[in-house]
């Protein structure tokens, strides 16, 4: 029983140094926000193209409010990737914007299947790299 207690011990000292080396350093902090904010941008843009792509152009307001929310449903550990509680979010959602619940739907799908498929060659080179140490 010490001996998982120490192990915790270690784990949470390493988790100190990393969050130190990730914000503690000089203007790490801002480095950090930058770049979180260039990636919740990228998801906003990709949602907003797949939505133009089925032919449900939102408006700014849903660029704002509308697509952020469902992208923060995906946090719900209750689907893989976020499936399910996304298309939920974006059927209730796109009506309110003066569109369908079916086009919200659409252009949900379609953002998921974009991003999952942009995993692909990360996928791909992960299998070349353990393949390779074999």
């Amino acid at each position: 029983w010490l001996s998982g207690s120490l192990w915790w011990r270690n784990f949470i000292r390493k988790i100190g140094r990393s969050i130190t080396v990730c914000y503690g350093l000089p203007y790490a902090w801002l480095v950090q926000g930058v770049l979180s904010l260039t990636i919740v941008i990228s998801y906003i843009a990709v949602f907003a193209m797949a939505s133009v792509a089925i032919g449900a152009p939102l408006p700014l307001i849903g660029l704002i409010t509308a697509i952020p929310l469902c992208l923060l449903t995906m946090v719900f550990p209750i689907t893989v990737g976020g499936w399910g509680t996304r298309e939920a979010a974006a059927a209730v959602l796109w009506p309110l914007l003066g569109l369908t619940g079916d086009q919200g739907i659409a252009a949900s799908v379609l953002y998921g299947a974009i991003v999952t498929l942009g995993t692909l060659p990360g996928l791909a080179l992960f299998i070349w790299s353990t393949s390779r140490r074999r």
